[in-house]
């Protein structure tokens, strides 16, 4: 065997050799916890569920040969994963619990408490299933291939707030779309006065600390790992697909914690939270698009640039944009019923220059980017 101690992103956890040899490839079906005697086989499974859910992908359990109970359990797994790597987010990592071995009562009362823990406020729950009902009957035109929520401030600090002003004197619009951004305006300052009232003094995380250390570790790991995020709007509100009910929409499995349902977007401050290095979020599944979606972008990465600023002794905005770890965020085949990506584009790309990232659509493709044109293209040519 080939030794790949010194290879593995977990060195000082696991010890990794490559086997080579034999007609089938060597599958890991399960890790056991020597010292607490701990079967690790579900989080194997709901870690792999929470890849493929971040890959934009279904989940299909006919082929890891599980049933419908199974699939529930790893359901409810991928949520205690996805709350308990939040509330360590918010909590600036707190300790890993202390590893025992729990017997079947607490294991049981655990589970409980879990079951009972609500992710989901009743008004989102509303917005919730009114939406999916309208998801539910999208087909998705995706192909299958892999590669805090924090109310949103009224006010914003920092040394660029002018980036979000209108400039209305600089751009020509209509007068249809004037009145139109004005009651987007009023009706999201509404939305995010209610939001503050509902969060107000509260983490909505919980910590489990039934999870092993080993399982804790390894997932801060991968959060910390990943740069590149791909979510299906469609499949993270959908409980299965309709033409292949053995392919797994992510509706019970954290999708919620990860959508607004007001507008059709994802909490990009979540994703933030979780991802703290992440470069690049692309998100599809017939987006609607509405300019609330692209107010909130603009004011989320305002409030990350201010915060680098601050953090860095008020450095130029310049050289905070290049400390910002996310790079781009893209949003591919929108539904144009409200706007056009043209309209989109015109209305926003001098308010995205403001702050030093461009915004710009390819045929079906929008983006927003803080990368320059000969910094894509040197990418494309390294990738192919």
């Amino acid at each position: 065997y080939f030794d790949c101690l010194y290879l593995s992103d977990f060195g000082g956890l696991e010890k990794e050799q490559l086997w080579i040899g034999g007609l089938w490839p060597m599958v890991y079906t399960n890790i056991v916890d020597m010292l607490s005697g701990y079967n690790l086989n579900i989080y194997l499974y709901a870690m792999n569920a929470f890849d493929s859910m971040l890959n934009g992908v279904y989940y299909q359990i006919e082929q890891q040969r599980m049933n419908e109970e199974n699939w529930q359990s790893i359901e409810r797994v991928v949520v205690k994963l996805i709350n308990h790597r939040l509330y360590r987010v918010h909590h600036h990592h707190a300790p890993p619990s202390p590893r025992k071995k729990r017997t079947h009562t607490e294991e049981s009362v655990s589970q409980s408490a879990q079951d009972e823990d609500s992710y989901v406020n009743e008004e989102e729950l509303k917005m919730m299933q009114q939406k999916i009902q309208k998801i539910a009957k999208r087909p998705s035109t995706r192909k299958q291939n892999r590669s805090s929520f924090k109310p949103l401030p009224n006010a914003l600090p920092g040394a660029i707030i002018d980036a979000i002003q209108d400039g209305n004197e600089e751009e020509d619009e209509e007068d249809e779309e004037e009145e139109e951004e004005a009651d987007s305006e009023q009706e999201q300052e509404a939305e995010e006065k209610e939001s503050k009232k509902q969060t107000k003094g509260k983490h909505r995380y919980k910590k489990y600390e039934n999870i092993p250390v080993y399982v804790e570790r390894v997932l801060d790991g991968y959060c910390e790992r990943v740069k590149e995020v791909k979510l299906d709007y469609m499949r993270l509100n959908k409980e299965k697909s309709k033409s292949m009910p053995s392919y797994r929409g992510y509706k019970n499995c954290g999708g919620p914690l990860l959508c607004l349902y007001h507008v059709e977007w994802i909490k990009l401050p979540i994703v933030l939270q979780m991802f703290p290095n992440v470069q690049c979020i692309q998100v599809w599944g017939n987006i609607e698009l509405q300019t609330k979606i692209f107010d909130m972008i603009i004011i989320i990465l305002v409030n990350e640039i201010n915060k680098i600023i601050k953090q860095n002794g008020n450095i130029a905005k310049e050289e905070a944009v290049k400390l910002l770890k996310l790079k781009a965020i893209k949003i591919d085949e929108p539904e144009e019923e409200s706007i056009s990506i043209k309209k989109i584009v015109k209305k926003y790309k001098k308010k995205f220059k403001k702050f030093g990232w461009r915004m710009y659509h390819d045929e079906q493709l929008l983006v927003m980017t803080s990368k320059s044109k000969q910094q894509e293209q040197e990418e494309e040519e390294e990738a192919q």
